[in-house]
């Protein structure tokens, strides 16, 4: 596993600086991951990885937005890996999920 943390420069990048462009973004990857990574565990347990591809897909883009591309490719290689069937991974991307929902948890996006 990498060792980058998720940060907000992407998403300062983003916004050119405007607060509320940024809370915005920040309330989006609030709402939206935990119930991707919901999805997730559901499907991995069901061992329906095409379904379980589809919720990493959505996830990815998370990780981008919090500013660490290194996780960004490993989420990619792992979506493929579970497209065909293979989920050597999960324990890594377990890893990076549980990384994220602290930065998440943790962050404050105030005015």
């Amino acid at each position: 596993m990498k060792t980058d943390q998720p940060n907000m420069s992407y998403v300062h990048q983003l916004s050119g600086g405007d607060r509320d462009l940024e809370k915005q973004l920040f309330e989006v990857v609030r709402k939206e991951l935990p119930q991707e990574v919901t999805a997730f565990n559901r499907e991995i347990q069901t061992k329906n990885f095409e379904k379980a591809a589809m919720d990493v897909h959505k996830i990815k883009h998370k990780v981008m937005l919090l500013g660490v591309a290194e996780y960004y490719y490993f989420a990619e290689a792992y979506e493929e890996e579970l497209r065909v069937g293979i989920n050597r991974h999960e324990d890594e991307f377990r890893r990076l999920i549980n990384i994220l929902q602290m930065f998440v948890a943790g962050y404050y996006c105030g005015s």
